[in-house]
Formats: structure tokens, C-alpha cells, sequence
């Protein structure tokens, strides 16, 4: 049978709902960053109830679903969550069903976390549209409740404020046509078997870049196998690498910054619901910073960092923090500063005690990333990929240093990992390591700048 789920990983490539379907064994298992994502979708979930109060809610999946949705449905409530249809060869399940009492019929109701209304969304509830369809059970509208991002959080959540319910009954009856064309099609794809064939391949929608296509690649008949290994190596690797280094204009670029430079990294949460007073949906919560700070180039630096971990706003003790360990003079220096700035005048906004710290912080900083960018740049070095990111170039210029050993080697690792850390269910000696973790990555981060500010200096005199 294909369910929803299966029908929108045949939408973002076959390959997907092949593997699902056919060799589960080939897939890796869910990283905690995919379990955050479905926690913060469950939460999002659960507020939406709230603006159907007296909602049923069904138990059960597939049949046993379909068999108590059924039973729902009659009893006369007026919202019933999470209901199950099993049509044909196909089964759904809605996030909320109202009933439309002036058709007589009912309206679905798909709870997304997002802040618009997206494509797929419609091509989701069109596949369940077909699906309520065809097992008899009318359904007159079709809505997305999604996020608003102008809502402000003030005491409890207000639902209502929270959300925005859009109809999109035409443009989902618009993709039911198309969506019924192509349930057969990926029906036969879960037929297809466990051994890999050229029609998973001419299924593919990118053979070049599909991760999923790279899961099952060994498994392919040697011929088609080389083939395809070698369009997605693309270009050799040319040795040895190119380098081009504009000195001038690096040494230009340093020469108008003041000591001691100070070097600043923030992490950071950004909830899909507010969790503190006077914050937006999505908008970043600023929990963390590292700050290395080097008196003149060569010398060694000294290290700060914050990081809160208590269930509380951290802005204000984290810029009372920041402001008595910084300096009142010289350059800071940040990694893409634009969101390191960003973060600033919102706090600024927030805290207007900070705000003349915080502009200060900002008329100061400078960022390393235009020298290094493909367009524009002063630094260029084939083995950056084409790319500017910190996590890019620090292996390249200082292959010394690495994330590689750590724990915690990406930001969004870093970012999901605080809800757990200001958990008190979770035992103390987690968090405690966590903590560890979450601290090492983040000075790693600032060092990381330290070595490669030294580097541009000897390149460029």
C-alpha cells in the first residue's frame, strides 16, 4: 500500500520511496538532528489542537485507524484528530478534520510548521483529498494552518494569534488530477524488487547529486555502477591544487583594524514556537558565545565563553556577560557577521540598556569571509570547494586544527542540543557532558578565526 508519506518521497525522488519500500537496510538511521525536526513538529501539532477544543482524537493506524475513524465520524464531533482512510491502495492520515456543517461534509485541516503555505503542501493534501475521496467520505475544503511569523509572544501561547489557517481548496483540486496520474506509477516502483536496476537510475532525478541514489550505488551491476561513479566525481582533482592570493588587497583589508582583535561566535535556537516573552516563531534565541581575544598579532589568546543553561531568556545575562569580558576597544572579528550583527539588534531591541554596547560591537566588527568568497574574493584556493564557509577553508589554511575529533562538529548539532541542556528531566551528568561538548565546539570555532587572521597576515606582508 502507499501512504502519504510514501507518496511525497516518490515526489522528491523515486529513489527515496524505492528504498523505503524495497531495501529499508540501505537507508542510514535517523540522525538526532531528523528527531529534533519531528519533536518541534509534534509541538506545533499539539498547540493547533487547542484552537478545536473538544476534538476526538483516533488511535490506531492504517486499518485499525480507518476502522475508528469511521466509528469518529458518526458519533457527531464537530473536530476529530489525526483521522485514518484506507482506499483502494492507498491510506492517509490528516492532521484535523472539521466538520462543515453547511455542506454536510467535512474540511481537512494540514498543521505545517512552516510560515507559509509551500508547494508541497498542496500536493499533500491533494493525495489526501484522493484518498478521503475514494473511500466515500466528502470533503468540501481543504486548509493549511501554518505559522504566523508576525505573532509576539506575551505570557501563554495564544493559538489563535498563533496561527494562520489559508485555504487552498482550488489550488489542491487543481493537483488532484495530477496526483492521481502518478499514485500508479509510484505504486509500480514499490514492485520493483531488492537488486537495483538502470530503471532505479532512469528513476533518479539527479544522478549526479542524489544522496539516495548514493546509498544503493554499490549494489548496482558493475557497468552501470563505473559509469555513474564517474559522472558524480565530476572534474578530477587538479594537482597540484590552484592558489591565488591577492596580498595587496588582504593586507589593505587588515591594515584599517584596531587591536586587540576580538573573535565572536554565537549559537543559537530558533523555535518554531516562542518560548520566551517577546519573541517571534523561528526568531533566534541566542544562548551561547565564544570570545578569544588577542591583544596583538602573534600573542596568545585569552578565552571567554557563555553559555546559558537554565529555562530562561538568556539574552540579558548573556550581554551582561559579553559586555564585562569584552573590550571597549579594537576590532571584532566574526565569521559571517551579518548574523552575528543580526543577533545584536535584537538584543539591542530587547535589552535597550545594551543597546549602545551592542551598536558599538557592531561598528567594530569585520568579517574574513569576503576575502575568501568565489566573487570578489582575495583568496582563493581550489580545495575550498568553491566555497567560503569557516569549515571549508580552516582545514585548508590550518589542517592542524579540526572538528573532526570533537563531539559536536556542526552548528545545528549544537544548536538542538540546548533544548536538552536546560531539560531537568535530563540526568545531570548528560547535560554536564553535553555542556562539555557544546563549549568545545563553539571555542573552536573562534580559534579557528585566531589561526586563519595569522595566516592572512604572513600571506600578505
Amino acid at each position: 500500500m502507499l501512504s502519504k508519506s510514501d507518496f511525497m518521497k516518490y515526489k522528491r525522488c523515486p529513489c527515496e520511496l524505492w528504498l523505503q519500500k524495497c531495501r529499508p537496510d540501505l537507508l542510514p538511521p535517523a540522525d538526532a538532528g531528523l528527531e529534533h525536526v519531528f519533536a518541534m513538529g509534534n509541538q506545533v501539532d499539539r498547540e493547533a489542537r487547542l484552537l478545536f477544543p473538544g476534538g476526538h482524537e483516533v488511535q490506531g493506524f492504517v486499518f485499525d485507524g480507518w476502522r475508528n475513524t469511521q466509528k469518529a465520524l458518526s458519533e457527531g464531533h464537530e473536530a476529530i484528530f489525526q483521522p485514518t482512510v484506507v482506499a483502494d491502495q492507498i491510506h492517509a492520515r490528516a492532521d484535523i478534520l472539521t466538520r462543515n456543517r453547511a455542506q454536510g461534509s467535512w474540511d481537512i485541516r494540514e498543521v505545517k510548521m512552516t510560515t507559509k503555505v509551500k508547494e508541497e503542501h498542496i500536493i499533500d493534501l491533494a493525495f489526501q483529498l484522493t484518498c478521503f475521496r475514494t473511500a466515500h467520505v466528502e470533503v468540501s475544503k481543504t486548509y493549511v494552518v501554518h505559522v504566523n511569523p508576525r505573532y509576539v509572544r506575551h505570557g501563554e501561547i495564544n493559538p489563535q494569534k498563533l496561527f494562520t489557517m489559508e485555504d487552498v481548496t482550488e489550488e489542491v483540486r487543481k493537483e488532484v488530477l495530477r496526483v492521481k496520474r502518478e499514485i500508479p506509477k509510484a505504486l509500480e516502483i514499490t514492485k520493483w524488487g531488492r537488486k537495483p536496476t538502470q530503471k532505479n537510475v532512469d528513476a533518479c532525478v539527479n544522478t549526479e547529486t542524489c544522496e539516495f541514489l548514493g546509498y544503493y550505488l554499490h549494489e548496482l551491476p558493475a557497468a552501470i555502477r563505473e559509469e555513474l561513479m564517474e559522472l558524480r566525481a565530476g572534474e578530477p582533482r587538479r594537482n597540484p591544487p590552484v592558489i591565488a592570493i591577492d596580498a595587496d588587497r588582504i593586507r589593505r583589508a587588515l591594515s584599517g583594524l584596531h587591536q586587540p582583535f576580538q573573535f565572536l561566535d554565537y549559537e543559537t535556537y530558533s523555535p518554531a514556537i516562542p518560548m520566551f516573552d517577546g519573541y517571534r516563531p523561528y526568531e533566534a534565541v541566542t544562548f551561547q558565545y565564544s570570545l578569544h581575544v588577542q591583544a596583538e598579532s602573534g600573542a596568545k589568546p585569552s578565552h571567554d565563553a557563555y553559555l546559558h543553561d537554565k529555562l530562561s531568556d538568556p539574552a540579558p545575562s548573556l550581554a551582561a556577560h559579553l559586555r564585562e569580558h569584552s573590550r571597549p576597544g579594537g576590532a571584532f572579528i566574526a565569521w559571517y557577521a551579518t548574523f552575528e550583527k543580526t543577533r545584536n539588534d535584537e538584543m539591542a531591541r530587547r535589552l535597550p540598556s545594551f543597546a549602545q554596547f551592542f551598536a558599538s560591537v557592531n561598528q567594530r566588527m569585520f568579517d574574513p569571509i569576503n576575502l575568501f568568497k568565489k566573487k570578489g574574493g582575495a583568496y582563493f584556493h581550489s580545495d575550498f570547494g568553491g566555497s567560503a564557509s569557516l569549515k571549508k577553508v580552516l582545514p585548508v589554511i590550518v589542517p592542524e586544527l579540526s572538528y573532526k575529533g570533537l563531539a559536536i562538529q556542526k552548528g545545528d548539532v549544537a544548536s538542538y542540543s540546548w533544548p536538552t541542556l536546560i531539560d531537568p528531566t535530563v540526568p545531570a551528568e548528560k547535560r554536564k557532558t553535553l555542556r562539555e561538548n557544546m563549549l568545545e565546539y563553539c571555542g573552536l570555532d573562534t580559534l579557528a578565526m585566531v589561526k586563519i587572521m595569522e595566516h592572512l597576515k604572513q600571506v600578505s606582508t
